[in-house]
């Protein structure tokens, strides 16, 4: 049986005292919100000694859903089962709502967040696993080791990116409020991330999301697919959110493709406008878009499942959202 290590826990009633005690911490104390990644990591020993957890379900503001004029405000704090059952989610983005509905299960949605989910630890095979484990094997960049398994010669950890949310709400354009020791910030979701495995989040010591903003865009249509080995509860070895603008008509404007579990940070692909602008979307335009994913991206062993299998996965996942864009096809995320 895996134990807990001895941790303090602090519930702060404000986003101040939240902040103040995490900077205390210079970095060592934990965020929990949910819980659901968190507990067995800490379990797994991958973050080492861990002094303290700072909980956030007390604050007050952090589990709204509202429409602000041409913005869906989504706190941080929200359960996935609520954004998946929101009539204001389901209203502004169809998929959007899908696609909290396939993330794990539905116990841990009852508990996840939506800031937990954002700020996903990344996935390898060789950093999630016991400590004693690790040490057998001679560890990794991320277990403070010197050496990434995956790519021994590389320069960074290449553990992957398996959160679903994010994929689907960086094509949304959506932003990110932070607060932290020197005042809020906002940026848009997709600066979150960069590519350094260990840490793949562009977070300060103390700073804390706050809440994403989803602007509500006329004619604008979200597809995502997700193929995971089990249904319930595995991450994504695959997952890939497509998103068009258009006309009245039907013509595309713009569109983007954005993709994990590839490495540490969701992969944009804006440059598939050049072959969808001008059009309307097709049978042969969503061929097209497979193979353009397929061509753009080239997934690594970097979680347990045959790459060059998740990438032929990756091209039919990419094929069948665009598919699902066509006029009068059913929504769905996954098979």
């Amino acid at each position: 049986m895996l134990r807990l290590q001895p941790f303090a826990l602090k519930s702060p009633q404000s986003l101040t005292e939240a902040v103040e005690l995490l900077s205390q911490q210079r970095g060592q104390a934990k965020i929990l919100a949910g819980g659901t990644d968190l507990l067995p990591n800490l379990k797994h020993r991958i973050y080492g000694e861990v002094p303290m957890l700072v909980s956030l379900r007390r604050i007050a503001g952090l589990q709204r859903i509202e429409r602000q004029g041409d913005e869906l405000i989504l706190g941080a704090g929200v359960k996935l089962a609520h954004l998946e059952k929101s009539e204001l989610v389901r209203q502004a983005y169809p998929a959007l709502a899908l696609t909290f509905g396939e993330i794990a299960s539905p116990q841990i949605r009852n508990m996840a967040t939506l800031g937990g989910n954002l700020c996903l630890d990344t996935r390898c095979t060789y950093i999630n696993q016991t400590e004693f484990w690790r040490e057998a094997l001679g560890g990794c960049l991320k277990a403070l080791g010197d050496v990434c398994h995956v790519v021994p010669k590389g320069r960074n950890c290449v553990a992957a990116f398996s959160a679903d949310s994010p994929i689907a709400l960086i094509a949304l354009e959506a932003e990110v409020d932070i607060t932290g020791p020197h005042g809020e910030r906002t940026l848009l979701l997709a600066e979150l991330y960069n590519s350094n495995g260990v840490y793949h989040l562009n977070l300060q010591p103390g700073e804390i999301v706050v809440r994403v903003r989803v602007p509500i865009v006329p004619n604008r249509k979200l597809a995502f697919r997700k193929w995971s080995v089990r249904r319930a509860i595995d991450f994504p070895l695959v997952n890939v959110a497509l998103r068009i603008d258009t006309t009245d008509s039907g013509e595309i404007v713009d569109a983007v493709a954005v993709v994990g579990v590839l490495g540490a940070k969701p992969r944009v692909l804006d440059s598939i406008e050049a072959i969808c602008a001008g059009q309307t979307m097709s049978a042969e335009l969503a061929e097209a878009i497979g193979d353009f994913v397929f061509s753009k991206c080239r997934p690594v062993p970097n979680v347990p499942y045959d790459h060059l299998y998740r990438r032929d996965m990756l091209r039919a996942q990419a094929r069948r959202a665009a598919l699902s864009l066509m006029p009068g096809q059913p929504l769905s995320v996954r098979d």
